[in-house]
């Protein structure tokens, strides 16, 4: 009689193709899943326009308009007390969180 050895890598040698292929559409669905959900979030936080950002700011300007034109240190003091300087961290905060939006 012959000697006939018992091989394990005969019997999966047909599944670890298979098996590998799967495991590359699973990662390549997940990569794309996760692409698309970056781009849908960056398109609605670019949902201003530069109309809605002057609208948003023309109170302000205004505001620094009405400033005198006197060097005197009481109407300085005067413009600095009346400016309105409480919502500058959330705009600055606001323009830092846009600049990487801007590649």
């Amino acid at each position: 009689m012959e000697n006939q050895t018992y091989n394990p890598q005969d019997s999966s040698s047909k599944a670890g193709p298979t098996i590998g292929i799967i495991i590359i559409i699973v990662v390549l669905l997940a990569g794309a899943l996760y692409f698309f959900s970056q781009n849908a979030e960056k398109t609605t936080q670019q949902s201003q326009t530069p109309n809605t950002i002057l609208e948003q700011g023309a109170a302000d300007i205004e505001g620094l308009r009405t400033q005198s034109n006197s060097d005197s240190l009481n109407s300085i003091q005067q413009d600095l007390t009346d400016t309105n300087l409480t919502n500058l961290d959330k705009e600055t905060s606001a323009i830092n969180s846009e600049i990487p939006n801007l590649k």
